[in-house]
């Protein structure tokens, strides 16, 4: 499907855009460390360019596990490959819908500022250990108010809280924007067909031939996976023109995404090699509990801001001391938590 995106206003969804105008912070521009910035782009392009693309935040992602902890083979995705690899069709889409691209990027950029080391296995140790539910997405909009605070937008913030569905429905949230639901849908389609290509094609832990049928639900979105990304993009584009609003839910492509989605959860996903991060985070976690340079700070909170570096390197050490953890990336953050009480499972929208 062809169209002309000369004209803002023939783009099929333009009339569902989140406009620059309605963008709020939650403290006023006078406030702001970047309120240099202001005047020479959207607020949303200000939250991607200069917020975001500056922060600490994004700086630890290239060493946090997408499915593989970072190893020889620099292709397989981290965190931040992951980022670009939902903001490119995401942007693409929100052109091609009539959207704010330049809101849809700034979530994109940001939806996984909160996740823990070595991916959700981090998210279960640290669910497993304190006995409260982890949810990356609510720890995103905690470090972009209260770890790393960066005045971000709300809409910036509300679509971090709300891209993430896990093995659930793929289904778009009403009270949300709908470059918010551009970024969740392909968060999904932007991991699930990476997942496979690292997971099948290049790490390959596991045969693909042992799942029968597998390779030909594949094919059908295509040989490959920029193939199969630009299937999906497609049939989103003429599914949401279709039905005037946001959705990937009813098309056949729709329909057999899914049916993919659920067998990597049931059948794939639960074969990951797991009992090495959970013997690290183990030793790193007991560390945290002795050590003088920790207290006054929850220790899931430094956990869950750590890279998979920072806890190997502790892991690796005899007897950890003090000193090592200053040089990890996460103790030049501690100074900053010291003292405070940070709720790891409050989003503090409300505003």
């Amino acid at each position: 499907m062809k169209m002309d995106l000369a004209s803002e206003s023939a783009r099929p969804l333009h009339y569902l855009r989140t406009p620059d105008s309605a963008a709020r912070r939650r403290y006023p521009d006078g406030q702001d460390d970047d309120r240099g910035y202001f005047g020479y782009g959207s607020p949303f392009q200000i939250d991607a360019d200069t917020k975001l693309l500056l922060s600490k935040a994004i700086r630890r992602l290239p060493y946090k596990t997408q499915v593989y902890p970072n190893g020889l083979n620099k292709h397989v995705r981290s965190r931040l490959s992951h980022e670009f690899e939902v903001m490119s069709p995401a942007v693409s889409l929100a052109y091609r819908l009539g959207l704010n691209a330049d809101l849809v990027r700034a979530i994109a950029l940001a939806h996984d500022i909160g996740h823990t080391p070595f991916g959700h296995l981090g998210e279960s140790f640290i669910t497993r250990e304190s006995g409260k539910i982890f949810r990356h997405e609510v720890f995103g909009v905690v470090i972009a108010q209260e770890v790393e605070p960066m005045n971000l937008t709300h809409q910036v913030l509300d679509g971090i809280r709300y891209h993430s569905r896990g093995k659930g429905e793929i289904a778009v949230c009403a009270s949300t924007t709908p470059e918010a639901n551009i970024v969740m849908l392909c968060d999904k389609i932007g991991y699930i067909w990476a997942d496979i290509n690292d997971i099948f094609f290049r790490v390959r832990t596991i045969d693909i031939e042992e799942y029968p049928g597998f390779q030909d639900q594949l094919y059908y979105f295509g040989r490959n996976q920029r193939q199969r990304v630009a299937y999906c993009v497609e049939h989103i584009s003429i599914e949401s023109e279709d039905k005037g609003e946001v959705s990937f839910s009813d098309c056949e492509a729709a329909r057999n995404f899914r049916e993919i989605k659920e067998r990597m959860y049931k059948e794939v996903y639960p074969r990951i090699i797991r009992d090495k991060a959970f013997e690290v985070m183990e030793k790193v976690y007991g560390f945290l509990l002795e050590s003088e340079a920790c207290k006054g700070i929850d220790p899931f909170l430094i956990i869950a801001l750590m890279t998979d570096i920072d806890c190997l390197y502790l892991f690796e050490k005899q007897a950890i001391c003090d000193r090592d953890l200053g040089f990890c990336s996460v103790g030049e953050l501690l100074p900053a938590l010291r003292g405070r009480v940070i709720d790891w499972q409050k989003p503090d929208l409300e505003w």
